[in-house]
């Protein structure tokens, strides 16, 4: 090695008579180093590492509720509503990786009205399509990695699958078993968390009479609808899902919502609010409550559903999970000071948010304002809105916040819904 190291400057010299040996070494350890300076580099995104990117969902950062009380959690009060022009928009935000999924106080009792649903009305509450199934099966895998992670002391993993401590249930999940036989993946999801489950793939090819490719629903499990089945969705498109539908959506909407599903990335999930205002005390409504001609009600007969929508993309299928929380509060219990309600200030509302509130009544106008009844529900809100300012304006009401979200956050301007 050490004479064909030093053969190149020898020879060089037999051509530059006069020039140093040691000096045409320095000359070519320059001209190398100028050469791998100059050499056109790799892009930053090309020099990281995939681990914990599009190749797969870092949860290393996670931070373990090691010692989380589900039965003394109470379940969040959102109120999701917003100043100004109500327009039609997606409403997305950043969705904080460990907030993910929330567990509270009303696990037990949703939980077993999930099992009666799905035991008495399956056919109403689940559909799936073959070419759904390894999305649906990345998306359970991805959701015990995240539960046994986030909440260890309510859920645990197995030889072959996972456990849930708090229903003392031991869940299967090889591929080689027989749970598959009777539960589809999306089922077993929401048969350990309080959301609903849909996912979306996209098609391999596009199909006669559209453009191009497109995500379209191939499974879910959907047991608290907020006035649709998941049976009438399954194949159709983000486009089909909401045209004809939501006020507006094929000319303000539809272009942006496309694009957001096709650079939707694995490390970067999304939530969203939804909400309404409904005489329906029911979780489990698959009949739509949009542009409805009932009376007008009373406070008392309102319940204000709120629907927290998240999507993260899978890295291996590439396929799209659409999960929903739906939350119900009775509407009057938000304006109630009676002691029994005083003692959980997570109910009230503070000056803020009824301000906020207020204001976004004034600005729901329009195809919007049938769309989300606000005939039915405007008067009996608008009088306890004004009834309540009136007595707390300039008064402090303290508000209780989730453990991963503020009370106050949401944006309210999206109306858009499966």
């Amino acid at each position: 090695m050490t004479v064909m190291s030093t053969s190149i400057p020898q020879a060089l010299q037999a051509t530059l008579p006069g020039v140093s040996l040691s000096v045409l070494v320095v000359l070519l350890a320059a001209y190398f180093l100028w050469q791998a300076v100059s050499r056109p580099q790799p892009a930053v995104d090309q020099c990281k590492s995939t681990a914990g990117s599009e190749d797969s969902i870092d949860l290393s950062w996670v931070e373990p509720l090691s010692t989380f009380e589900i039965e003394a959690t109470p379940e969040i009060q959102y109120r999701p509503f917003k100043d100004g022009k109500y327009h039609l928009t997606m409403g997305i935000g950043k969705m904080p990786e460990e907030c993910w999924i929330e567990l509270d106080d009303t696990y037990r009792t949703k939980m077993a009205l999930k099992r009666r649903l799905l035991q008495t009305q399956r056919d109403m509450v689940t559909a799936f399509h073959p070419d759904g199934w390894e999305g649906s099966y990345e998306a359970l895998q991805t959701q015990v990695d995240f539960i046994t992670k986030r909440f260890p002391n309510l859920f645990s993993k197995t030889l072959v699958g996972v456990k849930n401590h708090i229903l003392n249930e031991e869940w299967d999940i090889r591929r080689s078993s027989s749970l598959w036989e009777t539960y589809h993946p999306t089922e077993v999801m929401g048969m350990l968390t309080l959301d609903d489950y849909v996912v979306m793939v996209k098609d391999k090819v596009a199909v006669p009479g559209e453009d191009a490719p497109q995500y379209r629903v191939k499974a879910g499990t959907v047991c608290f609808p907020g006035g649709w089945k998941v049976k009438d969705k399954l194949g159709l498109s983000v486009f089909s899902l909401h045209a004809g539908k939501v006020p507006d959506y094929e000319t303000k909407i539809a272009l942006s919502m496309n694009r957001f599903f096709e650079r939707l990335k694995v490390q970067e999930p999304v939530q969203r609010f939804n909400y309404h205002l409904d005489p329906s005390p029911e979780l489990f409504h698959p009949k739509s409550h949009h542009n409805t001609e009932a009376q007008p009600a009373q406070l008392e007969d309102l319940y204000f559903r709120v629907e927290r929508q998240c999507l993260r993309r899978l890295p291996r299928t590439r396929a799209i999970v659409f999960q929903i929380r739906t939350y119900l509060y009775r509407l009057a219990d938000m304006f109630d000071t009676t002691p029994q309600l005083m003692k959980q200030p997570n109910l009230r509302l503070d000056e803020a948010i009824a301000r906020r509130w207020r204001a976004s009544i004034d600005q729901l106008d329009g195809p919007l304002a049938k769309y989300k009844n606000k005939g039915v529900w405007e008067a009996a809100v608008v009088d306890a809105l004004e009834k309540w300012l009136s007595e707390h304006e300039g008064k402090r009401v303290d508000t209780v916040a989730g453990v991963c979200t503020p009370i106050q956050l949401g944006d309210g301007s999206g109306v858009v819904n499966v």
